[in-house]
């Protein structure tokens, strides 16, 4: 056991000491490395340091070139403050009319600024009144369109109208006839009465005068007087007088006038008058009763539709304002 125990210390110490050679060892080695290190580190701070000392040189030498400049610019400037001197005098002037200048500069903002109050408040008026003129231009359209309407309706019921006026021209065309037969026999019956008298009482022929218009002095039974026309005959001469006396209104004239443009004149109504010979302004402005007759029974409108829109006048005012300057 004892001989076992020395051999186990043995081998300890040797394993110890064999540890302690190889960490001698190892260290070395290590210390070798960080010198090495260090050696190549303090030549890198050498060559470092030999640069930055030539840096200082340059910097040095810049350094002396600009305390030399300065001491130029400083001289300069000495100069330059000496050649200024007097134009100090005309600065502090300068400064007082800025100074002024500033005061009126001040009130005019103060002006302006109130003038800018005033323009605020009425552009507040402004918008109100366009709200005003938005309000009324929407009871103006809705007015437009009723009256649109309206018109439209009215168009549609003078169309449903046009077939009855046509029957109410032929009805009074066909009373015309009547009353004109119906005129003759009043005649013969007049004349057979006149000569009955003159047989019954012959002293009395000179005395009784021959009535100058029966039909309007003696009222028969069945027959209306305002529908009284003249005979046959005289309507004849009558239209024959018509249609030869207004050649002057009626006949082609040489101007092309837009009728249209006359209240109550549209295109159709346009193209009856042209068939007729009326084509200028001059022509209706200058329309005598015979001419007004004659229209109304050649183009078959309503009883007074000349009168009623004013023909005459609205040609009147087209013709002048399109020959004012003629004129």
């Amino acid at each position: 056991m004892t001989y076992l125990l020395t051999q186990i210390m043995l081998c300890l110490l040797l394993t110890s000491i064999l540890g302690l050679v190889v960490g001698w060892l190892l260290r070395g080695v290590r210390c070798r490395a960080d010198i090495n290190l260090l050696k190549k580190e303090v030549q890198v701070r050498g060559d470092e340091i030999k640069r930055s000392e030539q840096r200082i040189v340059v910097i040095k030498r810049s350094l002396k070139e600009l305390e030399n400049a300065c001491k130029q610019e400083q001289q300069l400037a000495q100069k330059r403050i000496q050649q200024l001197e007097p134009y100090q005098a005309q600065a502090v002037w300068l400064r007082q009319e800025l100074d002024d200048m500033t005061s009126l500069k001040d009130k005019q903002t103060t002006h302006l600024n109130t003038q800018l109050e005033s323009l605020h408040s009425l552009q507040h008026e402004i918008k109100v009144n366009e709200t005003i003129i938005q309000r009324l231009e929407s009871q103006l359209r809705t007015q437009a369109a009723a009256k649109n309407r309206q018109v439209k309706e009215l168009m549609s019921r003078i169309g449903e109208i046009q077939p009855l006026a046509e029957q109410l021209n032929a009805k009074d065309h066909e009373l015309r006839k009547t009353a004109a037969i119906n005129k003759k026999r009043i005649n013969e019956l007049t004349q057979q009465l006149h000569q009955l008298q003159t047989q019954t009482n012959p002293g009395k022929q000179a005395s009784t005068p021959m009535p100058a218009n029966p039909v309007r002095s003696q009222a028969i039974p069945g027959i209306e007087t305002p529908i009284a026309k003249p005979d046959a005959p005289n309507n004849q001469n009558r239209t024959a007088h018509a249609t030869a006396t207004p050649q002057s209104a009626l006949s082609t004239s040489p101007e092309q006038d837009d009728l249209k443009k006359i209240h109550g004149i549209g295109p159709v109504m346009e193209r009856m008058l042209n068939d007729l010979g009326v084509t200028s302004f001059k022509q209706i402005m200058e329309f005598t009763r015979d001419d007004l007759e004659h229209v109304t029974a050649a183009i078959k409108v309503f009883p007074g539709r000349i009168e009623r829109d004013d023909w005459i006048g609205g040609a009147k005012k087209e013709y002048l304002k399109k020959y004012a300057n003629e004129i």
